[in-house]
């Protein structure tokens, strides 16, 4: 039993360990296509999480192999730690984006982003000065809206824009709201209307490269969507980890426990109290 039970621990390790180098892969494919060049720090904790589960499965591996209960009781204290974390982790990721998607424009393929629609959480960290400037500047400094004015270089008719599907950072950051009615020319050039505006952001428009919609609320609205939807997929990977961590867990106290058991009837078979008959 305790052979088979090491054996099954053993497994487990591997099977996370398999699991941690799909999380550091999950985690560089968010990085390389999902995320802009200014948010991708925002991917850092799925890229630790899956190398710190890595280093505890080669000790769980070793422990077990080596019948080590020094190296088990490091593994099961360390991986305690882990699944404390994932749960605050996963359970914090969930109350934060709860709440907030972008609202369909009447008779257009994109949609648009207000801030009000996501958590205070969220937006106090977006609304912060220091944050945002970094931010912006990464978004000038990449040239963001570049790449957009490329895609889009054939919606030359007001008409064919409205069809096209953006991004949530290219509608937010890359053209003014749609409230703001401006007179549309290429994908980055708008005419902009004389008149009081309702939006703060009609006001903060601007066509220079440099400018555009980057200090407008619709920006940072567009940005926290992007963060909101990446957030919402490490919550699930995080369950699926969880759940496994747990199986992993259960099995490493059983393998400890054999594993003392085996060790105790070895030394008592190898030194056995000394008869009290005398000779």
């Amino acid at each position: 039993m305790a052979r088979c039970c090491n054996s099954l621990f053993v497994v487990l390790n591997v099977v996370t360990f398999l699991l941690s180098v799909f999380i550091v892969w999950f985690g560089v494919l968010l990085i390389t296509t999902e995320a802009t060049e200014c948010d991708k720090f925002l991917q850092k904790p799925v890229l630790l999480l899956g190398f710190f589960i890595m280093i505890i499965s080669l000790i769980g591996i070793r422990g077990a192999c080596c019948h080590s209960s020094g190296y088990l009781w490091s593994y099961l204290v360390l991986l305690m730690l882990i699944i404390v974390g994932v749960i605050s982790l996963t359970v914090f990721t969930l109350a934060v984006t709860n709440r907030g998607s972008g609202q369909k424009s009447p008779g257009k393929a994109y949609k648009e982003y207000r801030m009000d629609d996501y958590s205070s959480w969220l937006r106090k960290r977006m609304n912060d000065e220091e944050n945002w400037r970094k931010i912006k500047s990464c978004f000038v400094a990449t040239n963001i809206c570049s790449d957009f004015e490329r895609r889009h270089v054939n919606a030359a008719a007001a008409d064919k824009f409205s069809r096209e599907r953006l991004s949530s950072v290219e509608s937010g950051c890359c053209k003014p709201p749609d409230d703001c009615k401006f007179t549309y020319v290429p994908p980055t050039y708008w005419n902009k209307e004389k008149g009081n505006f309702t939006n703060a952001d009609c006001r903060l428009w601007d066509n220079r490269p440099a400018i555009l919609c980057y200090d407008c609320a619709s920006c940072k609205a567009g940005l926290l969507d992007r963060i909101n939807r990446q957030w919402k997929i490490d919550a699930n990977l995080n369950a699926v980890v969880l759940l496994v961590l747990v199986i992993v867990f259960i099995v490493g106290c059983s393998s400890l426990s054999e594993n003392r058991t085996k060790v105790h009837a070895y030394r008592t078979n190898r030194c056995p109290y000394p008869s009290s008959s005398k000779s």
